[in-house]
């Protein structure tokens, strides 16, 4: 079936979609490419690896039992029947003959059907259309839109039977909101019916018909990174390029990344961040509000035992390391140690799982609290990696 890809009203080319939602062709004339996807844009394939990595992760937990109790092929039909639409960009699918507008099935000011985890929100109304703002939900951890109380809200989970991803992102909330920086998504614990862990976590969402979210892996792939720059530079020369201030960005980087490493944070991979846009003007405004920072404080991994494993910290971001990404960090003092979340206090938000062990919160506690100790070495000049010649840049 043909289809145009669209960007809000505009349209972008003509693509040809099986029934299982594969991109089959892609017209050869006609093409708008100022409102392409940034994704892919300097690969001759990128359009079709764009529709292909739109679709849910195949990893997504209990993803295989929703398509067949719903009678998808699999994540790509589940993808083109709810029209590719997304509650964090503008773009979506419009079969040619239709009568459809971005007025009319944008889920941004349309209801939406909320069709995966059972929570207390209210449910959508006879009203709703067929789409659902689930087929383009990016991740692993089994998640949902919903609305409540005419909020946008994603409601997600965990990954095994403790709730530590959801007390961490209300732990790196509390950490933003102490340091009274203005650029965080706020996060709040919430009850999913019939599921092994405690709580799972609620955050807003933070685009809207006036922006839409351009993660930063999608950046750096839309040109081809020079040799001699890293990926972290290379990203912020392209924001830079499409309009982002330069010296906010940079703030906004610093604070995100020194968080993270209070939090011994392991997984700000580059879809865990990224740039608002307007989408008119397509102009970069500035860093998303952080978000995703449950994959911290050793979240399904094994706790460390001394000071020296937290000097050893792997990473999945910019950089392989904790010391390679300090190294990207201009200002180490831009967050204040005196304005962190006592130990008393994340001990007692642990403590709201029942399913965590004191053995387990005393590691968590301790390992927090070395951070700021080692984080503190590092404002004051010092350098706490020169010990150990094994840990290299």
């Amino acid at each position: 079936m043909i289809y145009y890809l669209m960007h809000a009203n505009d349209p972008i080319t003509a693509i040809d979609i099986d029934d299982s939602g594969n991109l089959m062709n892609i017209a050869n004339t006609s093409i708008n490419k100022e409102l392409l996807p940034l994704k892919y844009r300097a690969s001759p394939d990128g359009l079709r690896n764009w529709w292909k990595e739109r679709a849910i992760p195949a990893s997504r937990h209990g993803l295989t039992e929703f398509l067949i109790g719903n009678g998808y092929s699999g994540p790509l039909e589940y993808l083109k029947k709810n029209l590719g639409l997304s509650l964090t960009d503008h773009y979506w699918i419009n079969p040619i003959d239709s009568q459809l507008t971005w007025k009319k099935i944008n889920l941004f000011e349309n209801d939406f059907v909320s069709d995966a985890l059972e929570t207390s929100a209210m449910p959508p109304s006879a009203s709703v259309p067929v789409y659902s703002a689930n087929s383009s939900l990016q991740g692993d951890i089994e998640k949902t839109w919903i609305i409540e109380d005419g909020v946008r809200k994603l409601i997600k989970g965990n990954t095994g039977d403790l709730s530590s991803e959801s007390l961490n992102e209300v732990l790196a909330a509390e950490i933003y909101r102490l340091q009274k920086y203005d650029n965080y998504t706020p996060y709040e614990l919430v009850r999913i019916k019939d599921k092994e862990y405690e709580f799972g976590c609620s955050c807003p969402a933070f685009t809207s018909l006036e922006k839409e979210f351009v993660s930063a892996y999608d950046l750096v792939t839309s040109e081809q990174k020079p040799n001699h720059l890293s990926w972290f530079e290379h990203f912020l020369q392209l924001a830079e390029k499409n309009g982002a201030d330069r010296e906010l960005l940079q703030h906004d980087v610093d604070v995100m990344l020194l968080c993270d490493y209070v939090l011994s944070g392991f997984d700000r991979h580059l879809h865990n961040l990224g740039i608002l846009r307007d989408p008119k003007t397509l102009r970069f405004e500035r860093l998303a509000p952080v978000f995703d920072s449950g994959g911290s404080l050793f979240a399904g991994r094994e706790l460390p035992n001394t000071k020296k494993d937290l000097l050893r910290i792997r990473t999945n971001s910019f950089a392989a390391s904790e010391r390679k990404l300090l190294s990207y960090v201009e200002d180490k003092k831009a967050i204040d140690l005196n304005k962190l979340p006592s130990a008393e206090w994340v001990r007692e938000l642990y403590r709201r799982d029942p399913l965590q062990s004191e053995k387990r919160i005393n590691a968590v506690i301790k390992a927090y609290t070395w951070k700021i100790d080692l984080l503190g070495e590092i404002q004051k000049g010092r350098d706490p990696y020169k010990k150990d010649p094994a840990l290299q840049l």
